[in-house]
């Protein structure tokens, strides 16, 4: 079984792959694309580059070699061949691997053209609101031991709760802020608007492509955290894979979003033509 699943950053990709990660029989990799793994084999806060640990020990040549880091600013470039070479080196590495690669999601068109067709395609994607407000209003525990960044994000959060609806600008946490003023030039708008044409974007995108591979999965992040055992399950016999039961405990239904009756929510949805992509938790 391979998987690789793709989708915007804060789509609750980190969640999902975890639940894979638990199956000993699978090899998992979250992000591999992400600059950060040139520090290996140092460990992150979050304890997710485990994998890439133990495949720098065992074939450290061979890794440097294929790894392909995609900045911020590079995801909205066409697919290199370098990335599919890593892409592909990663899922050589064991017959059931699961991968996690947001930095692919802009290159998901060209991307589908070059993935074999064997591989299991799955787009996740979260609800708007939420997906604006997790940028905008950004909570990152695993800063807890770094006082001042931590300090700084929590400040940061609760100034842009404040001004949730006319802040412009500083939302870059996860990138998006770069990416928006790569592909639009339209600077002036506030911060919501800027995130949300970005998930209307992506969303199109990415419904398009995985029409055109037929080992797929268009996945609303809520409906897995309501039933992920059922979801998970599908997922595994799509595949012809055995399920066996995971842990499921730790999955929380996500937040609604800020303000999630305002009507500023509507309007913005009529004016960027997206009425008919906004769906219920």
């Amino acid at each position: 079984m391979k998987i690789l699943i793709v989708c915007l950053r804060r789509s609750g990709s980190t969640a999902f792959w975890r639940i894979f990660r638990q199956d000993e029989r699978l090899l998992c990799f979250d992000e591999p694309f992400n600059p950060m793994l040139k520090q290996l084999p140092r460990r992150f806060l979050k304890k997710t580059n485990d994998e890439f640990i133990e495949v720098y020990k065992k074939d450290k040549k061979n890794f440097l070699e294929k790894f392909s880091p995609i900045d911020y600013f590079e995801e909205v470039n066409p697919l290199r061949d370098s990335e599919i070479v890593y892409l592909n080196y990663l899922f050589s590495l064991s017959e059931n691997v699961v991968i996690d690669a947001t930095r692919l999601n802009f290159k998901i068109t060209d991307l589908v053209k070059h993935l074999n067709k064997n591989i299991f395609l799955i787009h996740l994607y979260r609800r708007p609101q939420a997906f604006v407000t997790s940028h905008i209003i950004p909570n990152r525990p695993e800063y807890k031991d770094l006082k001042l960044r931590y300090l700084y994000t929590k400040f940061k959060a609760e100034f842009n709760k404040k001004f949730f609806w006319s802040v412009k600008r500083n939302f870059n946490d996860w990138g998006y802020e770069t990416i928006y003023n790569l592909l639009n030039q339209e600077k002036n708008k506030p911060a919501y608007l800027k995130l949300l044409w970005l998930w209307k974007l992506s969303f199109l995108n990415n419904e398009n492509a995985i029409a055109n591979h037929q080992n797929s999965m268009s996945l609303p992040f809520e409906a897995f955290t309501r039933e992920p055992e059922k979801i998970i399950g599908e997922i595994y016999e799509r595949n012809g894979f055995e399920y066996k039961p995971l842990d499921y405990s730790k999955i929380r239904r996500p937040n609604l979003g800020f303000e999630p009756d305002n009507k500023k929510w509507a309007d913005a949805f009529e004016v960027l033509k997206m009425e008919d992509l906004v769906y219920e938790e």
